[in-house]
């Protein structure tokens, strides 16, 4: 696993792109078809939050079905065309599961100043005044 902390754009990344997809399939034996025909089929061991995969027991497959083995191959996001997902795995369950297990730090609520609250006050008045005027008419 990598030990580098993740950016702020890759947990970005992670939450709001299919970038999750990897993430959920690590130790998982699967297929990823590559952009140049060849296809690498093994373990996730790692992924960043730019897609990039590191995996294990690897079998490359090249354009004229000849198969190399790696112990450690690494693909970058950019040649990947297609991930097998097991048909065992619900995919939708998963990605639920995972979004929700991860902790998400809560913000601390905004402090309003004087002023901010003041004109909130009057806006609110002012559309109390609006339905009133409506009902009466």
């Amino acid at each position: 696993m990598s030990e580098n902390k993740p950016s702020r754009l890759e947990n970005y990344l992670q939450y709001n792109t299919l970038t999750i997809v990897p993430h959920i399939l690590r130790n998982t034996n699967t297929i990823l078809d590559l952009r140049n025909e060849t296809s690498v089929a093994g373990t996730i061991f790692d992924v960043d939050g730019y897609m990039n995969i590191t995996m294990t027991n690897a079998v490359f497959v090249d354009q004229r079905n000849n198969q190399h083995s790696f112990e450690s191959y690494f693909v970058p996001a950019r040649t990947i065309r297609y991930i097998h997902i097991p048909e065992s795995m619900n995919i939708q369950s998963a990605i639920n599961d995972f979004l929700m297990s991860k902790h998400r730090p809560n913000r601390p609520k905004k402090v309003f100043s004087f002023k901010i609250r003041r004109a909130e006050r009057r806006h609110q008045a002012t559309l109390r005044e609006l339905a009133q005027s409506r009902k009466q008419n």
